[in-house]
């Protein structure tokens, strides 16, 4: 069984991104010549842009020149200590180490334009950085590296100018690993902006990839539907790609067992590898030759087809040994001629050094004289002076005494406000002491309320509840009726002990409206609710202007797999999952209110209902999860709370709470939640 990259397969993919990652480091020399021609002024910025031209024009041709080119860029532009020209400048330094095969250099000099273009705030080169520094991971067959920045890079794409190449890169990456889900959300992006480009070779590939997924995938006719249709719709004149898809369509077929077109495919493969000169291709070709003749009882032809592809991979094994010979031999004689340079560098630098100390000791010596003559003079005035000063020393001291009798006065008032403090302090100590024990009862009060173990050992629906006060107590907490037909996720206004107590007031009136008055629509519970608050806040004056968002669901499981879902909300929407699509209901956008204001003194709640099927999913949520910031005060967003959920939805309820919680600490790194955060998920 062949996986998605066998050993040739694999050589094929770094010849690939070989030359993907010269496509997208290649930059057009044109319109640097141009702009040297139009350039009359030589100043430090002309000249930097003209070595930078200089750089890029022989990063290929003559990587050595391009260094020392882009070297002196890097160091006049360090003296204009412009952040954005220093970045420049290491771009172009990184493509002529590429150039030379110096993959660790060429990072190098990526991370520092990287670094540069983050102190200038540059996000197109910070995100051209970001993928130049993942393509010499791929260079060096990093994976996962290269994934991680290649990905980053195109996170700081201008949306006018995304690449195509870098999707592609990373659709082949993830389709190495056997992530192909993943590898199609790329894929297929890359393939819209392949057509929008009319960047038909690209676009080519990436079908050549699409197809390769749909192979692995065990998809056999729509693999062969998705080149017929590609070959059909552009005219295909690349030999490479051609001989891509004449592989995957010879794989095909021999699963398929259609022998015969396998074998057309196969043969034309092979031809046109030889042609064209692609060994990796040839050899690849060689050994599906081989499994598809022994398949059919062509045992000879197998034999000759297994013999030749051990040839290919033998000589591509000794030219690749050789290969690495030679850069190891020039490694070595590079190290020696930089050993030798280093030697006469310090022999010169010792040269210096003992003239420098030459001239030190005659300073000294100078010094010492100098020294002499000045102690003499300052112990002859010193003499003259030491009569005065004894005089003056009798009159310092007795203003000394003095000044000593003032302090030690000062020193007691000071003890005596000090231990005044102090017992100040333990009384304040004593009573933040009393607080906080009180506030912790609170919130075990509060967590006797909430339904935690009704709600994880519902069997149906099933539950999972990601739960996360801000503070000891929470303005968020959940609710579900006795019969468990009802489930409700209240927000209340503001966090810590003012929304414990409101939230006190959401649990215990919704327990007696549905348990105890029996009410069970949705949206009579919240106009009853809305009355209730302001009831109890009348009492006060009604000076508190807070409140509570909540959503509220009702399921009924009728006789078919079909369940009717009942809700209605206050400010919060539900999200509910069917047919492989995740859906936000809006729902009212007033909150229960402790003061009924104008505009919503008469208004009533509506409610809506939905047929689901067993097995979809609900989504009940307070705002606290897409508030949460990160270290530079980002918020995590509701596009990405959806991305999570639709990219999760199939995997078990403890598993998606997983990764919310994952995706949230990683986003927050520390910082503090901004609030309470609550989410209930539901499998009918």
């Amino acid at each position: 069984m062949y996986t998605f990259f066998h050993a040739n397969q694999r050589k094929v993919f770094a010849m690939f991104t070989s030359w993907l990652t010269c496509t997208f480091l290649l930059v057009n020399t044109n319109s640097f010549a141009q702009e040297l021609e139009n350039s009359s002024s030589k100043s430090i910025e002309d000249s930097i842009t003209e070595y930078n031209a200089l750089s890029y024009q022989y990063w290929s041709s003559n990587p050595d020149s391009g260094v020392i080119f882009a070297k002196k860029a890097v160091e006049m532009a360090h003296k204009l200590k412009n952040d954005s020209t220093i970045a420049a400048a290491y771009m172009a330094l990184g493509a002529s180490y590429y150039g030379k095969g110096e993959n660790t250099l060429m990072r190098q000099a990526y991370f520092d334009a990287l670094n540069h273009a983050q102190a200038s705030e540059s996000r197109h080169i910070i995100g051209k950085s970001y993928a130049n520094i993942g393509l010499s991971y791929l260079t060096s067959k990093d994976s996962v590296k290269a994934l991680e920045y290649i990905k980053k890079g195109i996170s700081y794409e201008d949306p006018e100018y995304q690449s195509e190449v870098l999707r592609l890169n990373v659709g082949t990456i993830y389709a190495s690993q056997r992530e192909f889900d993943s590898a199609l959300v790329y894929i297929k992006d890359g393939i819209q902006l392949a057509e929008a480009h009319k960047n038909d070779r690209i676009y080519a590939m990436l079908q050549s990839s699409l197809s390769e997924i749909a192979y692995n995938k065990g998809q056999y006719q729509k693999c062969l539907s998705i080149i017929r249709n590609t070959e059909n719709q552009y005219n295909i004149k690349d030999k490479f790609i051609t001989t891509l898809f004449l592989l995957t369509k010879g794989r095909a077929y021999t699963k398929l067992k259609n022998y015969d077109k396998a074998e057309e495919a196969l043969q034309m493969a092979k031809k046109l590898s030889i042609e064209g000169g692609y060994t990796n291709l040839e050899a690849e070709a060689c050994g599906e030759q081989y499994l598809l003749y022994k398949i059919i009882g062509k045992h000879e032809q197998s034999l000759q087809a297994l013999e030749r592809q051990n040839e290919l991979e033998k000589n591509a094994f000794e030219t690749e040994h050789a290969k690495q010979v030679a850069e190891m031999a020039a490694k070595y004689e590079q190290a020696v001629m930089s050993r030798e340079n280093k030697l006469q560098e310090q022999e010169l630098a010792l040269q210096a050094n003992e003239i420098e100390q030459q001239k030190i000791i005659q300073v000294i010596f100078l010094f010492i004289i100098a020294a002499a003559i000045y102690i003499a003079i300052y112990l002859y005035r010193h003499n003259l002076q030491k009569k005065r000063l004894n005089l003056a020393l009798k009159e310092q001291k007795n203003e000394v005494l003095a000044q000593a009798e003032e302090l030690q006065q000062l020193n007691e008032e000071i003890s005596a406000q000090k231990e005044y403090v102090e017992k100040n302090n333990q009384k304040l100590s004593h009573s933040y002491q009393k607080i906080t024990d009180s506030i912790q009862a609170a919130k075990a009060m509060q967590e006797a309320m909430l339904p935690t173990t009704a709600l994880t050992q519902l069997k149906k629906p099933s539950c999972f509840v990601l739960f996360e006060p801000k503070d000891i107590v929470s303005g968020d907490v959940y609710w579900v009726s006795k019969d468990k037909s009802m489930i409700a996720v209240i927000d209340c206004t503001g966090h810590g002990v003012p929304g414990a107590f409101m939230s006190m007031l959401a649990l215990s009136s919704l327990d007696d409206l549905v348990n105890s008055l029996n009410i069970k629509e949705p949206a009579e519970v919240l106009n009853r609710l809305q009355q209730r608050v302001h009831t109890a806040f009348e009492k006060t004056g009604n000076t508190y202007d807070g409140g509570m968002d909540i959503i509220l669901c009702k399921f009924d499981y009728l006789n078919n797999p079909q369940v009717k879902v009942t809700f209605a909300g206050a400010k919060r929407p539900l999200y509910y999952f069917n047919d492989g699509q995740l859906y936000r209901h809006k729902n009212c956008k007033s909150s229960i209110n402790t003061k009924a204001k104008n505009k919503f003194k008469h208004f009533e709640f509506r409610q809506h209902e939905l047929t689901l099927q067993e097995g979809d999913l609900l989504y009940l949520t307070t705002d606290g999860y897409m508030d949460a910031a990160s270290p530079d005060r980002k918020k995590l967003s509701t596009r990405v709370f959806e991305s999570i959920v639709t990219v999760n939805a199939n995997k078990p309820l403890q598993e998606q709470q997983q990764e919310l919680v994952r995706v949230l600490e990683a986003h927050r790194k520390g910082m503090e939640l901004r609030d309470d955060i609550t989410i209930v998920g539901v499998k009918l």
